[in-house]
């Protein structure tokens, strides 16, 4: 919903792009996600999380709402095609997005066989992009508590960072997926209590609500890759997952191998403040 009031910084300041990848046409929004996999309202939270502006009582902000450029792009999952994902990808990279966060997930049996333009516009975004740094691509692991192991997957690219979702208590979220190839995990609520992260609301009703899922759990960790390259933009993809990588806290109270790694929790969950400070002192 592009309309909403949190997004009134952006659409007042010439700072947001709209693109629906099926139609290749800027309208987007709930006439255009009735059939999609996840409904009407899934693209305003998820948004929300990430780019949100401060509108007072009972609104909910973004990670980083100042940013320079925001771009919908509307993927119909339920039409889902090769030419879909590579007008995405293209449409963002072409119009400079340095993070691009997927909260969706398109998972088959030798994906990269049967659809090899997936894993060339994922090579092409993490390699070529950011003017050859390469973009910072996240993905939602999922919600069906399952293993992804060897899983092949837009979200397992060997480039993506696969996220997971984690709890207040600093435990993996039960319907988080998990695997060897989980990166990270970030803040993505639910739980025994139900805590959700406070984003926009799906209509114009109010301004904010909360939501549960690696979904939420993935904007998060854009979020943060943004704040970090907003302090070091010329970090390389490689060096913000290295970041990553050395400052995420070992959550869970569980062991990690001598690499770091859980495959349960990837190598922790997500410390913006940490990644941020050693960006400063090492880069």
């Amino acid at each position: 919903n592009v309309t909403h009031p949190g997004f009134d910084h952006l659409r007042n300041n010439n700072k947001m792009l709209t693109y629906n990848a099926r139609t290749k046409l800027p309208e987007v929004g709930y006439n255009h996600a009735k059939k999609g996999l996840y409904g009407p309202g899934h693209g305003t939270l998820v948004s929300g999380t990430i780019v949100a502006g401060d509108k007072g009582v009972d609104s909910s902000v973004g990670i980083v709402p100042n940013v320079d450029k925001f771009i919908f792009v509307q993927i119909p999952l339920r039409a889902f095609g090769d030419a879909d994902v590579t007008r995405a990808f293209e449409y963002a990279l072409n119009n400079g997005a340095d993070v691009i966060n997927n909260s969706w997930e398109f998972s088959s049996k030798n994906i990269f066989t049967k659809y090899p333009i997936h894993k060339k516009m994922l090579d092409k975004a993490t390699k070529e992009g950011r003017n050859g740094k390469g973009a910072i691509l996240t993905f939602s692991v999922g919600n069906g508590t399952s293993d992804m192991t060897d899983r092949e997957s837009v979200t397992t690219h060997d480039k993506s960072f696969a996220i997971g979702s984690s709890l207040a208590a600093n435990l993996r979220a039960k319907y988080s997926d998990f695997g060897k190839e989980m990166d990270f995990m970030a803040p993505g609520g639910g739980g025994p209590n139900n805590i959700g992260i406070s984003t926009t609301a799906k209509d114009n009703s109010k301004y904010s609500t909360t939501a549960s899922g690696t979904s939420i759990a993935s904007p998060v960790a854009a979020g943060i890759a943004a704040l970090l390259l907003s302090n070091k933009p010329d970090l390389k993809r490689e060096e913000v997952y290295e970041i990553f990588k050395q400052t995420s806290q070992k959550i869970g109270n569980i062991k990690y191998d001598k690499d770091g790694h859980n495959p349960c929790y990837g190598y922790g969950k997500l410390d913006a403040y940490e990644a941020i400070k050693l960006a400063k002192d090492r880069y």
